[in-house]
């Protein structure tokens, strides 16, 4: 197992924690609006915080070979996010809505079908048909009438201005999140043992926390487009974050100047 006894990961580590905790403080200072769609895009930024401060814990433990788990769900939400800031954000949004009433209608029905006539689960299955009815009404609307289609998960992560690598970064995470048997024999079984705990090399360490902070660093960028207001540090933090994305992931320095250019930010040191 890699360990902050390895310096480029512990580097990689201290930079990812330090951006971790920047961007805590960013969005502890800032206002949003009060509408659904702006609270949904706040959520959503607090998920990918969240996931940094989670990959850093993961990678500092013994639970390494679970980080991808983690960067696959900040990455469905850097993709929700910026469908949620393009031209058509008010029918994404709609479509998120109706997506979760979807599979909230399914999962509660499966519920419900395997109680019959289990009389000590009557609460549960009645909170089950409520929750049905809710999602039926929401599905009536939107699929019914509107004529709006459920989300896949490829639409939501290939967000419209990510650029096409997204797709394949995200692939990479599931292969190892979802325990493909390929993905589980690398992890734990070597040279004809079993292996718990060491999982990860210095080069896949300091990825992980790469990819965590890149991540984190696009999404904080759309702040600038919808708060209602924003604390004088969050240009701090993200010329933190910044120059954290050029020093842990230069292949992508190009699109993280991009995407801050179009939010309106200043790039530090220049164009890439």
């Amino acid at each position: 197992m890699v360990t902050l006894r390895d310096k480029p990961f512990a580097d990689a580590v201290q930079i990812a924690e330090e951006v971790a905790e920047a961007a805590y403080d960013c969005l502890s200072n800032c206002s949003a609006n009060s509408d659904e769609l702006s609270q949904t895009r706040t959520m959503l930024l607090c998920t990918v915080a969240d996931g940094l401060h989670a990959v850093v814990a993961l990678l500092k433990s013994h639970g390494q070979a679970h980080v991808n788990t983690i960067l696959r769900s900040m990455m469905e939400a850097l993709g929700d996010l910026d469908h949620l800031n393009g031209p058509r954000a008010a029918e994404y949004y709609d479509r998120l809505r109706l997506t979760s009433a979807l599979n909230r209608k399914q999962e509660g029905t499966k519920l419900i079908q395997s109680r019959v006539g289990d009389a000590s689960s009557a609460a549960v299955v009645e909170t089950a048909r409520v929750d049905c009815r809710a999602a039926k009404k929401v599905i009536d609307e939107l699929q019914k009438v509107r004529k709006l289609a459920h989300l896949t998960i490829n639409e939501r992560v290939q967000g419209p201005s990510l650029g096409p690598d997204v797709i394949g970064i995200y692939g990479q995470f599931c292969f190892d999140a979802h325990n493909d048997v390929t993905a589980l024999r690398q992890r734990h079984f070597r040279d004809g043992e079993l292996v718990l705990g060491d999982t990860l090399d210095v080069t896949a360490g300091v990825q992980a926390a790469a990819h965590a902070v890149l991540i984190t660093t696009l999404a904080l960028a759309y702040l600038n487009d919808y708060a209602k207001s924003v604390d004088i540090r969050y240009l701090q933090v993200m010329n933190r974050a910044l120059w954290a994305t050029q020093t842990l992931h230069g292949a992508h320095n190009a699109l993280v100047h991009r995407k801050l250019r179009e939010h309106g930010l200043s790039v530090p040191g220049g164009s890439a």
